[in-house]
Parts: structure tokens; sequence; C-alpha cells
């Protein structure tokens, strides 16, 4: 069976013996489809509104399974894994935020020394 290319997918580079790829050559050249994100919020609202009713719903639990075995869904780590990928996908993986602080939580520290040496003459040089 033949394997069908994406449609944006370019000549993808060849890695290094060590499994990396050269400087400056992506291993993604095509990047994410176009219209991807676009077609994610319209399926999820442009403010993720279902995201965040499917969310609730769950925290409150009233996202059920079927009564018997055969009527049983995905389960809830598996629901929770497509709302957070659509979420990634539609609107990027959200921001971490990161605390700098310095000692005991005070106002970070910064000290630059530099030191001058004299210039050289001539006869150093060679």
């Amino acid at each position: 069976m033949a394997r069908n290319k994406p449609q944006n997918r370019a000549k993808q580079a060849k890695r290094q013996s060590n499994g990396t790829f050269p400087k400056g050559v992506s291993g993604n050249p095509g990047g994410r489809p176009k219209g991807f994100g676009a077609l994610v919020r319209a399926k999820v609202g442009e403010n993720g509104e279902k995201l965040v009713a499917f969310a609730m719903g769950v925290l409150e639990g009233t996202h059920t399974v079927g009564a018997d075995d055969a009527a049983v869904g995905p389960s809830i780590k598996e629901q929770t894994w497509a709302c957070e990928f659509l979420r990634d996908s539609g609107f990027g993986k959200p921001a971490q935020a990161l605390e700098v602080s310095g000692k005991d939580g005070g106002p970070l520290q910064v000290t630059w020394s530099m030191s001058l040496a004299p210039p050289r003459t001539e006869s150093e040089e060679t």
C-alpha cells in the first residue's frame, strides 16, 4: 500500500549520523497545514466555548459513559487528550510563566566586571 504524503510536505532534510538536522535546516519544512487552526476554531468556537463547556462537564461530573459495556465511549482520559490536542492545535500551547527572583524572594542582583588588558606592542604580536 502506497503512503500519501501531505500536500504541504516539502522534501525533508536528511539527518546527520547523530540523528539531528544540520544547522539551519528544518525537519518540518512544510509546517502545519494551512487553515488547520481556523478549522479547529470553527469546530470548537472562536473563543473555545465548547472546550470550556466540555472541561466544566468533566469537572462537574456531568459527562458519563453508557449503561452497558457496549455503549461505553472514549474514556475521560481520551476525551481530555482530544480537548488538549484541539486547544493546542487551534490556539497554541498556553504560555508558561516563570518567576525569577533573588535569594529568599528578593530582587535579583547582577554583578558585572571587566578587566582591560594593556594594548599589545608590535614585538608581542609576532
